[in-house]
Order: C-alpha cells, then sequence, then structure tokens
C-alpha cells in the first residue's frame, strides 16, 4: 500500500531520488527493492475495504488513538512520511521504520507490533559471507544504490540483542563496521553514537573466533557517514566500496585512528583511555599479525 502510494506522490518521490542536498540521492531500482512508500492516513479505510476489521488494524498496532485527542482514532503513521518496511528473510514484513522529510516527528512501529525473530534492516543479508553493518535507513539504501546489498542495518541505536544475534550467526562470516565516523560527545559525556556502536560491536564479536570483524568507518572523514560518503560521487561509489573493503582496519587499529588528539599527545592520558576501553583485553584477542600491526602503532605513541 505504501509502495503504490509513492508512485504518485510527487514531493516524497522527488524527495527520495534527487541529488543531495535537494533529496536523497536514492535510484528508482532501490526505492523498489527496499519497497520504500508514503503514508497517507488512510491505511486502515484500506485494509477495510479488504475485508480486514477495524479491530484486527488495531490489534495490528496500525490504527492508534490519539494521545492529543482521546477518543479520535488515526492510523499510526500520519500522512507525508516515508515508510520503510522491513522483511525477515522467510519474506513476512515484520517492522516499519520512517523518515520525515520535514524532520518534524521521528518514531517507528511500535516493539509489541514486530514479528518475533526481527533483528536487522535488510535481515537476509545475514546469509552472506561477508556483511556490512551500517546504522540508518538511508545508509542501507545508499550502498543498494551502489549495487551492494550485503548490508545489515541497525534502524537507530545498536541494542545488546542485536550484538548477541550476530554472535549467534558469526560463524564463518567477516563483518565489515561502518556506522558513522561520528565526531559529537553523546548523552552525559559518552563517546559519539558510532564509535559506540563500532566498539560495543567488535569487543562481542572478537571474542568469538568462528568470525572475523573489521572496521571501515576511520576511512571516512570525521563528521562524514555512509550515506554522504557514497552519494558524493555515486557513480565511482562501487570501486570505492571494493577498495574501502581491502583496506578496512582491524578494531584496535580504529581505536588508535579515533582516538582524541588531546588523549593522544599525553602518554598517561592515553593509558587511562585504552583502561577505560578496555583495550589491552581485547588485544589478546587478535591474530597475531593484527597485534603485531597494533603494537607497531602503540609504539609511535610512546608505548613499549
Amino acid at each position: 500500500y505504501y509502495a503504490k502510494g509513492l508512485e504518485g506522490s510527487g514531493g516524497m518521490f522527488a524527495w527520495l531520488t534527487l541529488r543531495k542536498p535537494e533529496g536523497r540521492g536514492h535510484t528508482q531500482q532501490t526505492l523498489q527493492a527496499l519497497e520504500v512508500g508514503v503514508s497517507d492516513g488512510k491505511l486502515a479505510e484500506a485494509l477495510q475495504a479488504q475485508g480486514f476489521s477495524l479491530e484486527e488494524v488495531k490489534a495490528a498496532g496500525l490504527y492508534v488513538e490519539s494521545k492529543n485527542e482521546p477518543g479520535q482514532w488515526r492510523d499510526f503513521f500520519m500522512p507525508g512520511l516515508c515508510i520503510f518496511p522491513h522483511r525477515l528473510p522467510a519474506g513476512e514484513i515484520a517492522h516499519f521504520t520512517l523518515k520525515d522529510p520535514r524532520k518534524k516527528v521521528n518514531y517507528q512501529f511500535k516493539a509489541e507490533h514486530r514479528l518475533d525473530g526481527f533483528v536487522f534492516g535488510n535481515q537476509k543479508a545475514i546469509r552472506a559471507d561477508k556483511i556490512i553493518l551500517v546504522e540508518g535507513e538511508n545508509d542501507l539504501a545508499s550502498f543498494f544504490d551502489a549495487g551492494e546489498r550485503n548490508v545489515l542495518a541497525s534502524l537507530g541505536s545498536l541494542s545488546d540483542d542485536q550484538t548477541r544475534w550476530l554472535d549467534v550467526h558469526s560463524h564463518g562470516k567477516t563483518f565489515y563496521l561502518w556506522f558513522d565516523y561520528d565526531t559529537q560527545p553523546g548523552d552525559k559525556g559518552q563517546p559519539p553514537a558510532g564509535i559506540r556502536y563500532t566498539r560495543k560491536t567488535y569487543q562481542r564479536l572478537l571474542k568469538n573466533k568462528s568470525c572475523q570483524v573489521l572496521v571501515v568507518s576511520g576511512l571516512m572523514d570525521p563528521g562524514e557517514d555512509p550515506d554522504d560518503w557514497i552519494q558524493k560521487d555515486l557513480e565511482s561509489a562501487p570501486k570505492r566500496i571494493a577498495a574501502a573493503l581491502k583496506k578496512a582496519h582491524n578494531p584496535l587499529l580504529w581505536e588508535l585512528r579515533v582516538m582524541p588528539d588531546d588523549v593522544r599527545a599525553d602518554a598517561d592520558a592515553s593509558l587511562r583511555y585504552f583502561e577505560a576501553i578496555e583495550f589491552f583485553d581485547h588485544l589478546g584477542l587478535l591474530p597475531d599479525l593484527h597485534r603485531d600491526a597494533v603494537i607497531v602503532e602503540m609504539q609511535k605513541l610512546g608505548f613499549s
């Protein structure tokens, strides 16, 4: 329903397909592959016309009572939103997320209405041997624009459930962590979000000897995200992606790359930093060749 609405939406289709900064720069093929659509506030009406009862639509979480006007009911997704549906590997629609071109609202389909087993956007990519891990819908869509479909999207903050799921499904796989190269600190002095997600993932997966984990984020410019990195030159993106994957860092080399400059300049501060992120605990989990490369870089910082 949402995807069909996009065909005649005019403004939403233009926003999705126009080059940045006017739009998002996605191809029509990507929008079709990801089944991207637009909401019009009339889904419940359309579902009733197909024979579903209003109670069934409410039970599915697609028709909700207004918080501002008790007793008034509306579609869960208000009109004018870009809707991303997300399927389980077997094909069932399990979840919806949204983007608002006006940047006035930001919410997701409620967890209690998602299908069991849903964890990541484009979840069927877990079947591949080499998998890129990103955060958002537009990151995922931009990789599709560039012809790369073995991509999982966390669709927001990376959870413990998601890293556990990766661990369980990791046998024989190589994960390329390509979160945003954020530079702005998080709430209450936490590291930037992209750094937190990268660290959380590699610290879980390094303990699993049946998989390999590498980090690509540090090859972008500080402040850049995969979506922008791809869209700045979509024509060359496939070759640039392939080159970046070949140059991907082992996680602790990445840690040295993103270490704050003021910490890097002070040996005592560096040591405290390493201890806080459990650097040395994870250094011992690296293969010998990767560990030796980290030690060489640490020596440049004055560690012996």
